[in-house]
């Protein structure tokens, strides 16, 4: 996953620090972007709400609900 956000960090850096036209991000880049930060977001929010519920049923279990 981290090379996923160094990816989206080097296009954020070329996209607003530099001056020259070449480095300007085309469109293409722009939405890879996107599909990339969708991704980790999924990735991170998915795993997480399955480790809660995963928790919350052991909980259960173990009270006896």
């Amino acid at each position: 996953m981290g090379e996923h956000l160094m990816a989206l960090k080097w296009l954020g850096n070329e996209g607003s620090h530099s001056s020259k036209k070449s480095k300007v991000i085309e469109r293409s880049q722009l939405l890879e972007a996107l599909d990339i930060l969708e991704y980790v977001l999924e990735a991170i929010f998915d795993s997480r709400s399955k480790k809660i519920a995963k928790a919350a049923r052991t909980i259960n279990k173990k009270k006896g609900l």
